[in-house]
């Protein structure tokens, strides 16, 4: 056999084990995503159901109470008919009292 011979068949096994090699490792990956996608839609339906149990009594809110939607907890300073109006980290900023998910009384 001739050293290009050779050199031919060393190439296509290459070839063949990295083909082999990207096919196992897509698949592996795809299970990963899989995995992470079934545990972010079980820990979705998990925070669904904490929020559904909250605690929202949007008709009594006053100013000085603190309203939680989803980006964390906000003092409120003004409410109106549709939105309240709560003290943000870059300012006042308004609500919809739709997206509004627990409410607090201030503390007497």
């Amino acid at each position: 056999m001739s050293a290009y011979a050779t050199r031919k068949r060393g190439a296509k096994q290459a070839t063949a084990a990295a083909t082999r090699y990207d096919r196992e490792a897509a698949a592996h990956l795809a299970a990963l995503r899989d995995a992470r996608a079934a545990a972010g839609a079980a820990a979705d339906a998990q925070r669904a159901a904490s929020d559904a149990a909250a605690h929202c009594d949007i008709a009594s809110i006053e100013p000085g109470d603190t309203v939680r939607d989803r980006y964390g907890w906000n003092l409120v300073t003004r409410v109106n008919v549709t939105t309240v109006t709560v003290r943000g980290p870059f300012g006042a900023e308004r609500i919809p009292l739709e997206r509004i998910i627990e409410t607090r009384k201030a503390a007497a």
